[in-house]
């Protein structure tokens, strides 16, 4: 009688060797090479799983599993003896105690042991075993994390998603916090936070029970029925291919400046509705600070608004002729004086959606022609003619994606604004590409007054991200921006070079950082205890929306910027249309003419 480890290790090897693919991700697979040892004691459940699919076949995962052929023949060759390269006789292993018979099961102790606890990203296909639940703002994922099974959170519904895209959900929005579980008894439930089951998987009856609920690789989510590898249920969806990116379009030109005593446009962020369902894609705050804008914009004709992102909630749009392009955006703005161009970027929540759908939205001009978004990143540029001065004053703002440069950044926690990223494999390529633009275009730019806008804040509400300073504030600093623009966290805060709130500083130079992100709610985040080791010595937060420093609850805003022959205004405004704080005013870049002067010198040298 063989040695049934050295037996079992013979046909495992065989079966690695089939499907080695699949064992490469196992906590095993540096067992492969060792054929005494590629058969593991205590297998991992990502083991078992790519073993007995790749013997026996699934139809579900396309795998049609070994013949007998392949199977005898590595089990043959163990029998032959040892001289020829068969297993070790029984005798000669009783002393270190490996007795039994082929494919002996564990002693029953280990049979008898728990199911392994939940883990976020240790197995592949990722799964939930009974006993195992998914709460709220948890994750469930491959390796690797490209595709992800996530519960929202403060919306209640659980999304099945891939880096780009909601794939699936449970539908479960209306609930505010919500649970996945596979009990102990094998059924496969959402519970709301009353107790209340608010989702089970359609067409399972109460007699059938489960062994396992996988998250796999082709965007599907599969519940296993126990006692066989048979499909109890599954999600039937698969990875969506996404609309082709277009290529990076070349500058539009500046609008024919009009005369005026003044230009103001809007900063506007996180304003995208609720979710899709038909009740939330517009939300009554977003409403209202539609509203707000409406009525400020009478007192002081609006030129254009820019958008810094989360333009669709929860994950972006599926496609061009998406209906939240109607009920999210066309209709919620829809007052005569919101009728100018809009100037939008994509957000972390757009990324999680088809994003290449709201250029092309953009290109083809659909709905009521407001909507511009021709790339990932451009430039946008205005002016107008100053009553007094007869000069053409601009404005460039350089819209930038953010998601791009850094991954999908998502808040988990917005009181202590407790932050997850993930990495966007798929778009980190184009990232140094848009760092080269952004600096050469900045280089080149002869306007007035220059922002930077992208959806992520430099110095948010608790911290500062050293990766988005390095990044940016150099260039601020070498060509001389007026600031930047931003939204992201669900509150209204501004932030000011030291040396503009200094008592001996020119007060209108440096840097202004505006955090915009009030568009559908206004969130009233703490304050850090050490504002020095939050943000560092370079900025000074001059404001920051609270109840207590306007007196009344605002339930969302926006920021008005009034551009003078002098300075730029900053003007946080609440849903009611009313000044909630002005910060220091952004002076007009003086050197910018000189480095026009210098231009066009270059030319007549030419």
């Amino acid at each position: 009688m063989v040695n049934y480890t050295c037996a079992n290790a013979r046909l495992g090897s065989a079966v690695i060797r089939r499907n080695p693919a699949c064992f490469a991700r196992c906590p095993e697979s540096h067992l492969a090479d060792n054929e005494s040892r590629a058969f593991p004691r205590n297998p991992s459940d990502c083991w078992l799983f790519c073993f007995f699919n790749t013997l026996l076949g699934n139809s579900t995962l396309q795998l049609k599993g070994m013949t007998a052929v392949d199977i005898i023949q590595p089990l043959t060759h163990a029998f032959d003896p040892e001289t020829e390269g068969g297993c070790p006789d029984l005798r000669s292993t009783q002393r270190s105690g490996n007795r039994g018979l082929l494919l002996a099961p564990p002693p029953p102790q280990q049979q008898q042991q728990a199911a392994p606890e939940y883990t976020v990203g240790k197995s592949s296909p990722a799964s939930l075993f009974p006993g195992d639940s998914l709460g709220p703002n948890k994750i469930l994922e491959t390796v690797g994390g490209l595709v992800q099974l996530h519960n929202q959170g403060s919306d209640g519904n659980i999304v099945l998603q891939d880096l780009h895209h909601a794939i699936w959900s449970t539908k479960t929005e209306n609930f505010e916090t919500t649970t996945l579980e596979l009990t102990k008894e094998g059924v496969l439930r959402v519970v709301a936070k009353n107790g209340t089951v608010v989702w089970t998987p359609p067409g399972v009856l109460p007699s059938q029970t489960a062994s396992k609920l996988v998250v796999q690789d082709d965007c599907n989510l599969v519940l296993y029925e126990y006692g066989n590898s048979q499909v109890l249920w599954s999600s039937k969806s698969k990875c969506i291919t996404p609309t082709p990116m277009p290529p990076p379009q070349p500058p539009a030109p500046m609008p024919p400046p009009k005369r005026a005593a003044s230009s103001t446009w809007f900063v506007l962020g996180d304003w995208g509705g609720g979710n899709n369902q038909p009740s939330q894609r517009t939300l009554p705050d977003q409403l209202r600070d539609a509203s707000g804008m409406a009525m400020f914009a009478r007192e002081s004709s609006l030129d254009f608004v820019v958008g810094v992102g989360d333009n669709f909630y929860p994950a972006g749009v599926t496609d061009v002729d998406d209906v939240r392009f109607r009920a999210t955006f066309e209709d919620a703005y829809n007052e005569p004086e919101l009728d100018c161009p809009w100037f939008h970027l994509a957000g972390n929540h757009d990324h999680r959606g088809n994003v290449s759908a709201q250029l092309l939205y953009s290109t083809l001009q659909k709905g009521s022609g407001r909507w511009n978004m021709p790339y990932l990143w451009y430039s946008t540029k205005h002016g107008y003619i100053d009553e007094v001065t007869n000069e053409t004053i601009t404005t460039q703002v350089l819209m930038i994606d953010t998601t791009v440069l850094w991954g999908l950044e998502e808040i988990i926690d917005d009181v202590t604004i407790k932050t997850r990223y993930t990495s966007m494999p798929g778009l980190e390529a184009r990232a140094a590409q848009q760092l080269e633009w952004l600096a050469e275009t900045m280089a080149n730019s002869t306007a007035d007054y220059l922002w930077i806008a992208g959806h992520y804040p430099i110095y948010d509400p608790h911290s500062v991200d050293p990766r988005k300073r390095d990044a940016l504030v150099p260039l601020m600093v070498k060509y001389n921006a007026s600031g930047y623009l931003a939204g992201h966290c669900h509150t209204m805060q501004h932030f000011d070079s030291v040396h503009r709130v200094s008592d001996t500083g020119d007060s209108g130079s440096g840097f202004a950082f505006v955090v915009s992100g009030c568009g559908k709610e206004c969130n009233n985040p703490a304050q850090p205890t050490n504002a020095t080791a939050a943000w560092g010595a370079d900025v000074v937060q001059s404001y920051r929306y609270s109840p207590n420093s306007t007196g009344t609850k605002v339930n969302s805003s926006f920021v008005a910027m009034v551009v003078g022959a002098e300075a730029t205004k900053i003007l946080y405004i609440s849903d009611e249309g009313e000044t909630m704080f002005e910060a220091k005013p952004v002076k007009r870049r003086q050197w910018s003419q000189r480095q026009q002067q210098q231009q066009q010198r270059q030319q007549q040298l030419r």
